[in-house]
């Protein structure tokens, strides 16, 4: 039992950081947690305070105190794990969790931020697991059937999924955000017109967030009214101005179904009226450079420099934009402004090594790349420049960093050549009613095609789970079959236990091509085939084959690619996601229909 005048003080804190008098709070907590270090309750609200006042790393540090001192409960366990977290210190969140758990195996909370850590890093097995928990032993909280049905939806189990989410919807029926899951899930299941119904009912329910209209929009497009959601986002980019995920959707609507719209309008009224926010002008360059407009990028970032008094942020995006347009002595003093804050951050080191590579200083490239990959070991794009620069300066490593005949396979999917031609064929119809936009997204690798939107991999139908099955069990093989070596990034990740991180469908027409890139959320990448264009008389010898090895042309390297693969349908091309791929341009008014995936470790 809390003494009374303990209690008035504490309630008072309480107040404080209610009304963000957060400078108040700190000064009345901090004796009491001197004098009360083993008490739960005083710690929990020190931590509080650290938090309202920006300090997550204060907040654990007041908390791990605090559970040394004897103050641990299981609800301080479960605040210490959201505190660590929000730090993006995931194992020692996961093991906070688990202390809770471990001492009231009935306290619900933990099992349901430990299921939506665990669905956050992709392992949704594990999420799955414990969120199934806590459905067990909260069979009445809509949190934690929501968080399932949620993480259900990512792992590709749309019945489930919209089972639950009802389940949800039965157990509250008033907390309205349960149908905006539930519009996202049938949508996702393939019933948008289902989906309109759950937004209308969250709608009714009182919900009306961007969130709500964003994804209203998203259903829209499904059902082919273009306009309708073309509207409904033009409207959200007015009520809901700093809800930048919505100017994102405007502009990539706009880009992707060819309307005669201006894609960044809306960043730039919002630009007029509040000129000295860094936030909009940094968003409207993310979205220009994003969308290969660097000119524009460029543009944009140095009128947010001069209305602002400048931002890191600005200054990089306007280094990469300088870079992409050739322009290298602006690109070296954008580069130079911004490095005192982003100096060794792996986004910073990564962008001046490709500019590195550009100004023809591979040694120096080579530093910048090293140093990210020392940080950062998962980062392909580092390694991928990395693998450049040593090449350009003849250093074995290159090819030890890609092996173009070990570390890639072309596996047939069906080992029957009738077989194959009969699957290609129905994955082929398939797909094609998958594309619906006019031109490739913008901020994509592709010319002269489409893109499907969403994962690939999680939608209803029957063929693509069919699909799904057949490359997992090839990939399997194919990681078999890698070499072991523990020094090596890809190979020292290697496991049988692996997830799909993304997956789409690419139908490219005339001309149709990728430019050379690499995959940076991926560790083994891909290209499976289901329509290839004939041969025309104006095609070279390689035109539609994927080719490996050569890096971006914009960097004007003149470097040829280490291996050409011959496509074929119903054949399956996997290589290491730092790996540079491409496709050539083909000339013949035909498709060229391909799945394209990412694969990473499970854990």
């Amino acid at each position: 039992m809390i003494p009374p005048a303990l209690a008035s003080e504490l309630q008072s804190i309480h107040t404080n950081v209610q009304r963000g008098e957060v400078v108040a709070a700190r000064t009345a907590i901090a004796p009491l947690l001197s004098s009360h270090a083993g008490d739960a309750t005083v710690v929990q609200l020190a931590a509080m305070v650290e938090r309202a006042a920006g300090n997550l790393e204060g907040a654990r540090d007041v908390l791990r105190r605090g559970i040394a001192a004897g103050a641990f409960t299981p609800q301080l366990g479960n605040v210490l794990g959201n505190i660590l977290r929000d730090l993006k210190e995931d194992a020692d969140a996961d093991a906070a969790y688990a202390n809770a758990i471990s001492a009231d195996p009935a306290y619900v909370d933990p099992y349901i931020n430990r299921g939506q850590l665990a669905a956050s890093r992709g392992d949704y097995d594990a999420a799955i697991e414990w969120l199934r928990a806590a459905c067990r032993i909260a069979p009445r909280s809509a949190l934690a059937h929501v968080s399932l049905g949620n993480t259900l939806r990512q792992r590709g189990d749309h019945a489930e999924a919209v089972a639950m989410l009802r389940k949800a919807q039965a157990i509250d029926p008033a907390r309205a955000a349960t149908s905006l899951h539930l519009g996202v899930a049938l949508n996702a299941a393939g019933d948008p017109r289902g989906a309109l119904i759950a937004y209308d009912n969250a709608r009714s329910a009182g919900l009306n967030s961007p969130e709500l209209a964003n994804n209203r929009a998203a259903a829209l497009i499904e059902l082919g009214d273009v306009d309708g959601a073309l509207a409904l986002l033009d409207g959200l980019t007015v009520s809901a101005p700093a809800y930048m995920t919505g100017h994102h959707a405007r502009a990539r609507l706009i880009w992707e179904f060819g309307i005669d719209r201006d894609p960044f309008e809306s960043f730039a009224a919002l630009a007029r009226s509040y000129p000295r926010e860094a936030t909009v002008w940094e968003s409207w360059c993310a979205a220009l450079n994003g969308f290969r407009q660097y000119r524009d990028a460029a543009q944009v970032a140095a009128r947010g420099i001069a209305a602002t008094g400048g931002t890191p942020t600005l200054h990089l995006a306007r280094a990469m934009a300088h870079s992409e347009e050739g322009q290298l002595d602006e690109a070296d003093a954008a580069f130079a402004a911004a490095q005192g804050a982003w100096g060794g951050h792996s986004d910073y080191r990564v962008a001046l090594a490709r500019h590195l590579l550009r100004r023809r200083d591979p040694a120096r490239a080579a530093g910048e790349a090293q140093a990210c990959c020392d940080a950062d070991p998962a980062n392909q794009l580092a390694w991928a420049y990395l693998g450049t620069a040593w090449r350009l300066l003849d250093d074995p490593r290159e090819r030890w960093l890609h092996d173009y005949e070990r570390h890639v396979a072309l596996i047939q999917l069906a080992p029957d050549t009738g077989e194959a031609a009969e699957f290609a064929a129905r994955m082929a119809a398939v797909l094609r009613r998958m594309h619906i936009t006019r031109h490739h997204p913008a901020d994509q690798t592709l010319r002269n095609g489409t893109q499907t939107a969403g994962a690939l991999f999680t939608r209803p139908e029957p063929e693509i789970a069919e699909l799904k099955a057949m490359i997992g069990r090839a990939v399997g093989r194919y990681i078999d079959g890698l070499p072991d070596d523990a020094g090596h990034p890809m190979l020292n990740r290697k496991s049988a236990d692996f997830r799909f991180s993304g997956s789409w469908s690419v139908r490219l027409r005339r001309s149709g091509y990728h430019i050379n890139h690499v995959h940076s959320e991926g560790w083994i990448s891909s290209a499976c085939y289901f329509a290839l264009p004939p041969h025309d008389p104006a095609d070279g010898a390689d035109a539609g084959a994927l080719q490996l090895g050569a890096p971006p042309d914009e960097l004007e390297l003149d470097l040829a690619p280490r291996r050409i693969i011959t496509p074929q349908v119903g054949a399956l091309a996997l290589f290491p996601s730092s790996m540079w791929h491409g496709t050539l341009p083909f000339a013949g008014d035909a498709e060229r229909l391909t799945v394209a995936f990412d694969v990473v470790p499970a854990r």
